[in-house]
């Protein structure tokens, strides 16, 4: 079955909300994991939420989208809710979605149950996501870990 790469709101500003220190730790280990997506020729799909006002989106330059990767805007939490993620995952006859970014218990969470909806098989990369809060980032992986049948890796383990 083929696989994607979900990366979502890994933008500029998200400081706001989760800690540098966190987001560093994030963007470090989610560079580790992209270097390996585009080595192993696995789609890259960027999820991200539509500038608000004349503001302009940049993705981290450590993991930024390279020619062929695809970046999908949304206006809600959900990557699937009224955007073109789901259509582009079809056409590219994708099944199996490993998913990373922020912040884990708010676009991360509707995102892997949006996908579970769609019966995605779903990894979600444990040390390439990150919330406002340990707690709350504990809290939804475990929700998620609980509710849903998906897999739950750091960025080391074996993915693809």
């Amino acid at each position: 079955m083929k696989t994607a790469l979900i990366i979502i709101d890994m933008i500029n500003g998200m400081e706001k909300w989760i800690s540098k220190n966190r987001m560093k730790k994030t963007i470090t280990n989610l560079k580790l994991v992209v270097e390996k997506a585009r080595k192993k020729k696995i789609p890259i799909i960027y999820v991200v939420h539509k500038p608000l006002g004349k503001g302009r989106i940049k993705i981290y330059d450590e993991i930024k989208p390279v020619k062929n990767d695809k970046i999908v805007f949304k206006n809600n939490y959900s990557s699937f809710y009224k955007t073109k993620l789901d259509e582009i995952l079809k056409r590219k006859k994708i099944k199996n979605l490993v998913i990373a970014g922020v912040s884990t218990h708010w676009c991360v969470l509707t995102t892997v149950v949006d996908a579970s909806y769609r019966n995605y098989k779903i990894t979600l990369l444990d040390d390439c996501t990150a919330a406002p809060s340990k707690r709350w980032e504990n809290f939804a992986k475990e929700w998620l870990d609980n509710t849903l049948t998906l897999g739950i890796k750091k960025s080391n383990q074996k993915i693809w």
